[in-house]
């Protein structure tokens, strides 16, 4: 943490209090300087009270000082002889906080990670309560191998209220970077424990991801898999794996009716039809299992307004998913049914069929040979 120095109270003003870092042991404005340098508005001709804005001015921030640190002190208290001075230096004094958090972010930006450590560390030392300075403190801290200062930084900046998931991956950086593979690991673990899934982030990321192939973390990886696509682990769904490919459509005459598609997507959470008809219509479907109910469920629309909403699941005969057929253009439903049967020669049955009276009786309304395409 910051701390103010030079505080001890001299007669007719303040002096100038300096902030200083035990990080970067750097000194930094503060928006009390400001109401020094007002009350030095009060003694223009004290030459005790410009000498001290002098020193703020060769020792302070770059806003203030890329214009006076090359000179020498005498010069400055030279400029600031008459109350006109003063006042530009009150102006910069209270512009300069915006200034420096700005330099700041646009180092950070540029990654000088020297430079934005410097930086970060006056913005704190100005406004300690800054919660993400403390934060990008930290990370410029780390990029630049002190450690120990990022870790305080990050301390602080997680007591401020920045996300603990981003102060733990930090963390995590830093122990690797620190080569404490034990720690990292079980850093990690305690961000996986509290919700955390995102195993693409960890794979992606430079320093996290140079742990692959160590044991622990690879034990690690692959017990967060399971809860980060959790789909993909689920043998329910799977149980339509047997749809899946590229397939010429025939009718049991032998007649060509189409040809269809059907993909895994999303890690295994849903299959997606797309139709083609030899006629030349088409329509689409999504298929997922609805773990609310456990069952399967196909949502189908088509060019023609034909509407499927059907759901069910495996039985003896296959996949079977009973519902409705909709058709916007007439404004009608009916219901409806499919199954889909894998046979032994590696084709699948589709067979639908809808009611007419209310479910009481069914007729056939396609029946199609799925017969996978040639490589």
């Amino acid at each position: 943490m910051a701390e103010r120095v030079g505080f001890e109270p001299t007669k007719g003003y303040k002096p100038l209090p300096v902030f200083k870092t035990g990080a970067f042991n750097h000194s930094a404005t503060s928006p009390c300087q400001v109401e020094r340098a007002a009350l030095c508005l009060q003694y223009p001709e004290d030459s005790t009270c410009s000498a001290r804005i002098a020193e703020f001015c060769l020792n302070a921030r770059p806003v203030c000082g890329s214009h006076l640190r090359e000179r020498s002190v005498e010069r400055v208290m030279s400029i600031l002889k008459n109350t006109r001075n003063i006042l530009i230096l009150i102006t910069l004094l209270i512009t300069s906080a915006s200034y420096a958090e700005d330099d700041a972010a646009a180092l950070f930006a540029a990654e000088k990670w020297g430079e934005a450590a410097d930086a970060y560390a006056s913005v704190v030392a100005d406004d300690p309560g800054d919660s993400t300075a403390w934060l990008r403190l930290a990370v410029s801290a780390r990029h630049i191998e002190r450690y120990d200062t990022a870790l305080q930084a990050l301390a602080t900046a997680e007591e401020l209220g920045i996300n603990a998931t981003q102060i733990g991956i930090e963390q995590v950086r830093i122990d690797v970077l620190k080569g404490d593979t034990v720690a990292a690991v079980e850093g990690l673990q305690g961000l996986v424990d509290n919700g955390f899934t995102a195993l693409a982030f960890i794979r992606g990321d430079p320093i996290l991801g140079s742990m692959a192939g160590n044991e622990a973390f690879e034990k690690l990886a692959a017990e967060l898999e399971k809860t980060a696509y959790p789909c993909e682990h689920d043998p329910k769904f799977r149980e339509f794996d047997f749809w899946i490919g590229e397939w010429d459509v025939h009718l049991a005459s032998g007649q060509v009716a189409g040809s269809n598609v059907i993909s895994r997507e999303q890690r295994g959470c849903y299959l997606s039809e797309h139709w083609t008809s030899a006629s030349g219509g088409g329509g689409d479907s999504i298929n997922y299992v609805d773990k609310m109910t456990d069952e399967w469920v196909q949502i189908w629309n088509d060019a023609s307004g034909g509407q499927i909403n059907i759901r069910g699941g495996l039985t003896d005969d296959g996949m079977l998913l009973v519902g409705t057929l909709h058709n916007v253009a007439s404004n009608t439903t009916t219901p409806f049914r499919g199954l889909w049967t894998p046979l032994p020669d590696g084709r699948v049955r589709q067979f639908f069929e809808q009611s007419n009276d209310g479910g009481e009786t069914w007729v056939s309304w396609f029946e199609g040979f799925y017969t996978r395409k040639a490589n």
